[in-house]
């Protein structure tokens, strides 16, 4: 089931943080979905999620696409290089059973 979807723009800005606050993505029942986040252009300002191994950085690629748990803390990040456009999806785990 889908929850939510968005687009999002993100301008360079070069005196910006490292990233924005750490989130996690809000859902009636968060500990059952996922986010997806779509990265529809190439640019700078990765997506930082903290998984138990620490902090991964994903770079945006133009037609790739990241899935975690929605209970994970996330943040985005400005890009230097050009504008950062992303669609981002909260999905119930039962979208993902087959």
């Amino acid at each position: 089931v889908l929850l939510r979807a968005k687009a999002n723009l993100l301008q360079p800005y070069p005196d910006a943080p490292e990233h924005h606050p750490w989130h996690k993505d809000s859902a009636p029942d968060t500990a059952s979905c996922k986010s997806i986040v779509f990265y529809i252009n190439d640019t700078d300002g990765d997506t930082f999620i903290q998984t138990d191994k620490g902090v991964e950085r994903v770079t945006p690629k133009a037609n790739r696409c990241v899935v975690f748990d929605s209970t994970l803390d996330h943040a985005s990040s400005n890009p230097t290089m050009g504008p950062r456009y992303i669609l981002n999806f909260v999905l119930s785990k039962h979208f993902f059973e087959v």
